[in-house]
């Protein structure tokens, strides 16, 4: 079955409606435009909808994507689709545009059960959006891994019980990053010890919490190579304006970047 899913992959590749190698000045329009026209939303309210990038994801993906930046730090709310956000980017790698010989992707959750929830929605997105059969989801060892194209891999970690030692990632992504406590400070420097193996990327994305790294993450905005982005309501907002409930926020974003 391995063999057959492997050969079916490899002859079907070809027929994706988007280039497997894209110029990482134009990664960040060239996902967007992908998961737009590609992606469909698996479950809830939008089922069977086209995916839609909103204005703030927008604003993330162009900054964290662009040349020379090493980390990215994104702070918003709950329930504003992050979680649908990183599974269409991990898509785009395992089986999209930006596909790539041997892609290396790690995503950080707190917990297995939530490890489990983001490889599932990954699983599901590919589902819906005919996709399934360019990836093959693996559930052992718990939390699971998803195999791509090419070669690609996204693995899946549980802050609770990894350490992230030994990984080499081109992607890591800590999820619920606000929440990891001094205690695990280690995990967070195995993490980023795993993208600089390989000349990658980190990306934390929480709620604000209050995460010492997190915290210190955003004083580094404005350094060479990071991007910090914090949606929140503005400051001074009472808790039953429903005109605030949403968008627009509240955006402060510092970037710098630098040759890799």
């Amino acid at each position: 079955m391995r063999q057959y899913r492997a050969r079916r992959r490899k002859a079907l590749a070809p027929v994706l409606p988007v280039p497997q190698q894209v110029a990482q000045v134009d990664a960040a329009d060239v996902l967007i435009a992908w998961a737009e026209t590609t992606l469909i939303v698996p479950s809830g309210p939008l089922r069977g909808e086209s995916f839609q990038i909103s204005k703030w994801q927008r604003e993330f993906l162009v900054d964290a994507l662009a040349p020379g930046v090493r980390e990215a730090g994104l702070s918003v709310a709950r329930k504003n689709g992050k979680s649908g956000l990183i599974a269409a980017l991990l898509l785009g790698y395992l089986c999209g545009p930006l596909n790539q010989s041997y892609w290396r992707g790690v995503v950080v959750s707190l917990t297995g059960a939530l490890a489990k929830e983001l490889r599932d929605q990954v699983e599901q997105i590919a589902e819906a959006s005919g996709l399934a059969h360019l990836v093959t989801m693996r559930r052992s060892p718990s939390p699971g891994s998803v195999d791509g194209l090419s070669g690609s891999r996204l693995t899946c970690l549980a802050s609770d019980k990894a350490t992230g030692h030994g990984l080499g990632a081109d992607l890591a992504i800590i999820d619920e990053a606000g929440l990891l406590q001094e205690n695990q400070r280690d995990l967070w420097g195995a993490v980023l010890s795993s993208v600089s193996a390989r000349d990658g990327r980190l990306w934390a994305i929480s709620i604000r919490g209050d995460s010492p790294m997190f915290s210190e993450l955003a004083a580094r905005a404005g350094q060479p190579g990071v991007v910090w982005h914090e949606y929140a309501a503005a400051e001074g907002t009472a808790l039953d304006d429903e005109g605030a409930a949403g968008f627009p926020y509240v955006c402060s974003t510092s970037m710098s970047s630098v040759s890799m």
